[in-house]
């Protein structure tokens, strides 16, 4: 008996210690992914996918092309202030918070938005955005 417990105690620490290399993990790609994605001079068609889907309010957006082409329409820009990252089965999901900065206004709008990167599958170390949830928050 007291072997069989012995060997579910190893269990359970090896598969603690799995979850908190992955969670490292994750933490690393979304902390690279934020630093990519707001960096003014990026290119954002390249972080979405054809079957990416935005949710921006009430609107839904489906496929790089339309999401681009929405997103730059809105003329805004995010500013996270704090996010926080998980690991997920073939991929990261991150959820972040920070203010929306309409261009020529002074306002700030608070946001929270919820990105989950899939991995993609020519290679496994790339990520895509495969959903995105954009939402205004109360002030």
């Amino acid at each position: 008996m007291e072997g069989q417990i012995q060997h579910n105690l190893k269990a359970a620490n090896d598969i603690r210690q799995l979850i908190i290399k992955k969670l490292k993990n994750a933490n690393c790609i979304g902390q690279e992914f934020l630093k990519q994605f707001f960096n003014p001079d990026s290119d954002i068609s390249i972080f979405y996918g054809n079957d990416s889907i935005l949710n921006f309010e009430n609107e839904t957006f489906i496929g790089k092309d339309e999401i681009v082409q929405n997103i730059k329409k809105l003329k805004v820009s995010n500013v996270p202030t704090n996010y926080s990252v998980q690991p997920s089965n073939n991929g990261v999901l991150i959820i972040f918070y920070g203010n929306l900065i309409f261009f020529g206004e002074q306002d700030q709008l608070p946001f929270i938005r919820c990105i989950f990167l899939a991995k993609t599958e020519e290679k496994i170390d790339n990520f895509y955005i495969k959903n995105d949830i954009l939402k205004m928050s109360p002030k």
